[in-house]
């Protein structure tokens, strides 16, 4: 163990840089495609909280300029800053309580450049409000030597809170009952003590869901049927977040997390997760394993994967990882007869390489502005080089862009400078191998992706995709 002083001033150094990473650029006028925008259902008790964010910020004088601007949207995302700064002290504390000040340290810098949690911090959309919820509850439900009914009661409002906002978190609500475990078994004192728990579970849920959406209590029928649409949304088919030919979409899920995370941190999260069973640590092994092989199980099945939905539990990732490499550097220390703290700080840095790396992509290009610039930069070129034409911007999630570019031609139109958007996904592949084929074109410039050796996620459908500029002269002739 640390001194607790250096541990605590550690922990304050990587939520500062947690917190820079997050801020960076998070006023800027980015947005998503309008085709990426549409209603959005059950987020009710991140609306009430944002709602309160600001209130109490209205309170605060010198920000009246602040948060007047544009509506008090930057006063929104502001808040998705703090919280995803929150998230990062909380998962420090976590891996603290489960292994050590090391572990604590590790796990706290790997949320801290985690790009899925940098991505979350600067969008005002409630992933960082449920993954903050998730988190406290977990530090609520962590074993203790003393049984706490008040740290139950309270998981279960967080948790209740949270699925007010997200309804598939409504599965977590056996979280709190895990104290229990660390009793052990103790025969009518266990059944009593699991009764109990049980109806503070059911009261505290309640209570959390009920302060959380009050309006599903008024009118349940317009909250049912959000869950429905949003059930139907991940049944069917949305390109290019969907396999082409449909079905599960867990190689496009795996392929995210070890593209972004990357394989040793992959390896040092399995390797906490199996440190905890060897040591019989049941308590810990579902509060941080259960819910994490739940929802990665869960959304491996489902036909749309968007990476968000994993956000709540990516936290409890790095708890597993931070405490994996710890176990890993002691053992390896042991073994090779090195200093402990060489070898983890060694161990640390090449398992936050990639994600460091992705998240500084993201923000130094990304939401700075500057991808833009150099897509700016390319289309001023172009349209100097050939004026008087044409522009057309297109998507290919379908064979409706050349279908309608051959109707242009076949109706004596005349030649179409094409910029091509590639999600890097398998429905943009398809159809643009079919534009060589049908028609006449030429590749005058190309703009890649910031994240070409990411696999197809909301990466580049939100932030950067490729740009593909053809000079299209015509109907490809049949040969």
């Amino acid at each position: 163990m640390m001194n607790s002083w250096r541990s605590w001033l550690l922990a304050a150094i990587v939520v500062c840089m947690a917190f820079l990473l997050r801020v960076s650029y998070y006023d800027r006028n980015y947005g998503l495609e309008p085709s990426f925008k549409y209603d959005q259902y059950n987020f009710s008790s991140h609306l009430y909280a944002t709602f309160l964010f600001y209130r109490v910020v209205k309170l605060v004088p010198g920000l009246e300029s602040w948060r007047s601007r544009d509506g008090g949207f930057w006063v929104y995302r502001f808040f998705s800053v703090m919280l995803a700064t929150l998230v990062v002290w909380q998962t420090w504390w976590l891996a603290r309580k489960v292994a050590g000040d090391k572990a604590g340290f590790l796990a706290g810098c790997i949320a801290a450049v985690a790009p899925l949690l940098v991505q979350d911090a600067h969008y005002s959309r409630p992933e960082a409000w449920v993954t903050a919820l998730c988190t406290g509850a977990a530090m609520l439900c962590i074993p203790k030597d003393d049984y706490d009914f008040r740290r139950i009661f309270f998981g279960s409002v967080l948790i209740g809170i949270a699925v007010a906002c997200k309804f598939s978190l409504v599965a977590l609500v056996w979280l709190p009952m895990l104290p229990i475990l660390s009793e052990g078994w103790n025969g009518h004192r266990t059944i009593k003590l699991a009764l109990g728990a049980a109806c503070l579970v059911t009261l505290g849920t309640a209570v959390g869901f009920a302060i959380g959406a009050p309006y599903a209590i008024i009118n349940p029928q317009v909250y049912l049927h959000g869950i429905k649409y949003l059930a139907a949304h991940y049944a069917g088919l949305h390109p290019p977040h969907s396999n082409l030919g449909g079905g599960p979409v867990s190689g496009m899920l795996g392929g995210y997390f070890l593209s972004t995370l990357g394989i040793p941190s992959l390896i040092a999260a399995s390797t906490g997760a199996g440190w905890l069973l060897f040591q019989r640590r049941w308590s810990e092994v579902f509060l941080l394993a259960g819910p994490l092989v739940f929802f990665v199980s869960y959304f491996c099945t489902r036909t749309v994967f968007f990476e968000r939905n994993l956000s709540h539990v990516v936290p409890l990732f790095c708890v597993l990882a931070g405490v994996g490499l710890f176990v890993i550097s002691d053992v390896l220390a042991l073994r090779w007869r090195v200093q402990i703290l060489t070898l983890t700080v060694l161990l640390g840095v090449l398992s936050l390489i990639r994600p460091f790396e992705l998240s500084w992509r993201l923000v130094h290009m990304g939401f700075s502005g500057r991808n833009s610039v150099q897509v700016k930069a390319i289309e001023t070129r172009l349209r100097t080089a050939y004026p008087n034409m044409d522009w057309w911007s297109e998507d290919f999630m379908n064979i409706e862009p050349l279908t309608r570019l051959i109707a242009h031609f076949n109706t004596g139109g005349g030649q179409v400078m094409l910029r091509a958007i590639d999600y890097h996904d398998e429905w943009s592949a398809k159809h643009l191998k079919m534009l060589p084929l049908l028609l006449n074109v030429e590749l005058v410039a190309e703009k890649p992706s910031i994240f070409y050796d990411v696999t197809n996620c909301t990466l580049h459908t939100y932030s950067s995709w490729t740009d593909r500029y053809y000079l299209v002269n015509g109907v490809q002739k049949p040969h």
